[in-house]
């Protein structure tokens, strides 16, 4: 096991890692002198694992997240990779008060992490609210009414639950908007005019290429025949450019992806 601590970077990488059980997996990730560059390096070796098997896995996977020091994590990291995963929703809010509370968070002994932590405190000092926090971190919140805009429209979607939440500008709180009925996991996401476009993802152990819209005025899934990727994705990457969605990396297969298509 101490070898394993040591050299988890390159273990992490091989075949041999992927059969690890959970007990030895997790004793490992609890060491305060497992050896990695930054906790990222942890997260991404809890992905591999997982996507190896995820049926099975499913229900190990949050014994595994709560290894993870994740206050050491930015605020985009959390929502953006830990919320979406079976019952990350918890730890990531977790994770947030933690860090809104200076008192409140933990020690970071990972030895080799402290250029991270002391850089992801930065962060959060420059920040003096929750307010601008929300602004800093979120997605540009969407316009939809003309002239004199009062509210403003924010996708915060999770793997188990996804949510649209309303902000209003008058009231100055966030209200929940409309709660969408999903049967995928580690998809992603991506605002396109009035719609969200869900984009990959696996449901049932099955990893998806399939891209299914949700509109938002409608609050309704939309029976479109949206092209479908040519590689089934999951916890890939979304982005678009000069209009057009490309979709990068992720696991398929039984393997990670190291290919773009759009």
């Amino acid at each position: 096991i101490e070898y394993e601590i040591q050299n988890f970077m390159e273990i992490s990488q091989t075949d041999e890692f992927l059969n690890f059980n959970v007990e030895r997996l997790k004793y490992i990730l609890e060491s305060d002198n497992l050896n990695i560059t930054y906790e990222e390096d942890a997260y991404d070796a809890i992905n591999r694992w997982f996507n190896y098997d995820i049926s099975a896995r499913q229900e190990q996977l949050p014994l595994l997240l709560a290894c993870l020091r994740l206050p050491q994590f930015s605020i985009d990291f959390l929502l953006t990779h830990i919320e979406p995963l079976p019952a990350g929703d918890p730890l990531a809010f977790k994770a947030l008060s933690e860090n809104r509370t200076p008192a409140a968070r933990t020690p970071f002994p990972r030895r080799s992490g402290l250029r991270k932590v002391l850089s992801t405190r930065r962060n959060f000092a420059a920040t003096t609210n929750a307010t601008t926090r929300t602004k800093k971190y979120k997605p540009k919140p969407r316009q939809l009414s003309a002239g004199n805009c009062v509210k403003t429209f924010l996708a915060f979607c999770s793997g188990t639950n996804p949510k649209l939440l309303q902000y209003n500008k008058v009231e100055d709180n966030w209200q929940e908007y409309a709660s969408i009925k999903c049967d995928h996991i580690c998809y992603r996401t991506i605002l396109k005019d009035d719609n969200i476009l869900f984009i990959g993802g696996n449901k049932s152990g099955v990893t998806s290429n399939t891209v299914r819209s949700w509109n938002i005025p409608k609050k309704t899934w939309q029976h479109l025949n949206l092209p479908a990727m040519k590689q089934a994705r999951s916890s890939h990457c979304i982005v678009e450019l000069d209009g057009k969605i490309y979709a990068i990396g992720g696991f398929g297969d039984n393997k990670i992806l190291q290919s773009v298509e759009r």
